[in-house]
């Protein structure tokens, strides 16, 4: 299963051509990416963001065990194809708290979604067909005759058209974390997110006239509370801590500056605003 591609902010150049056909405007959920797929044989494959596994391997992370049981017990009796590898969101908890979300005991280390929950413990958001990113009408026409739920569409159409707000309120109750826009061709994508949420600059926490070097003001500038919540998290969920801890500080430093560089190398090489 190819894994799903990071996004990226408009300004990257990962982005360009987005505009060149009609886009579908989503809400971006905040949850653990998540993927999965059938063989011939019948065997459930998922993946995380890093790592594939059967679906009865004892090895998957413990953070994705509420979503593989949701993807098996609801795709009982279904036909499943196996031509079709699903990308959604295992919906534990991340760095948001939805409201409409039943969490199992998140201050206790398990935020996982519970079971009897109304709220899907996986939102689809894309899908391939051999090997190919699938137009969105037959991503939408795949997941409406299947038994799992897609992500919110808020708007679709020639992207000079379209506003690219943000919604007021996530559908799953409380603030969004931003909206993808994809062409409808799956081919492009980029991300918005709120100002609350962003994790590609701090300047509105972080007061970065007083960075005494061009290294510490990329630090004061993208090294968000967000996004070191963020990293830790996803360490937890691909199996390298257990939970969080403060030993993780061996790994937590590193990861986080290698996200930062990620997503806002771009701007801060062609920003003029770093040496």
């Amino acid at each position: 299963m190819r894994k799903f591609p990071k996004l990226r902010y408009p300004t990257d150049p990962e982005t360009d051509g987005l505009h060149n056909g009609d886009v579908v405007v989503t809400e971006k959920i905040d949850g653990a990416n998540f993927r999965f797929t059938w063989d011939e044989s019948g065997q459930l494959h998922i993946g995380t963001r890093n790592h594939t596994y059967e679906a009865d391997d004892e090895n998957i992370p413990k953070a994705f065990r509420h979503a593989v049981e949701y993807v098996k017990n609801s795709a009982t009796g279904w036909a499943k194809p196996t031509d079709v590898t699903f990308y959604g969101e295992a919906m534990h908890l991340h760095s948001l708290a939805y409201d409409d979300i039943d969490y199992h005991n998140p201050p206790k280390g398990s935020p996982h979604v519970s079971h009897a929950s109304d709220t899907p413990n996986v939102v689809l958001f894309d899908a391939r067909r051999d090997g190919e990113w699938v137009e969105w009408d037959e991503f939408i026409d795949l997941v409406e005759h299947s038994p799992f739920q897609h992500t919110q569409v808020l708007e679709r159409g020639d992207p000079d058209d379209l506003s690219f707000d943000v919604p007021e309120e996530s559908m799953f109750g409380g603030p969004p974390e931003g909206i993808v826009a994809r062409r409808e061709d799956g081919v492009v994508r980029a991300k918005k997110v709120t100002d609350d949420f962003k994790e590609s600059n701090a300047e509105a926490f972080n007061n970065t006239s007083k960075a005494q070097s061009d290294s510490s003001e990329f630090i004061a500038a993208y090294i968000t509370d967000e996004r070191i919540e963020n990293i830790a998290r996803n360490l937890v969920d691909e199996g390298v801590w257990g939970s969080l801890q403060m030993q993780m500080m061996e790994d937590l430093p590193r990861e986080v500056l290698k996200d930062a560089m990620a997503e806002n190398g771009w701007d801060s090489l062609t920003s003029g605003g770093f040496e």
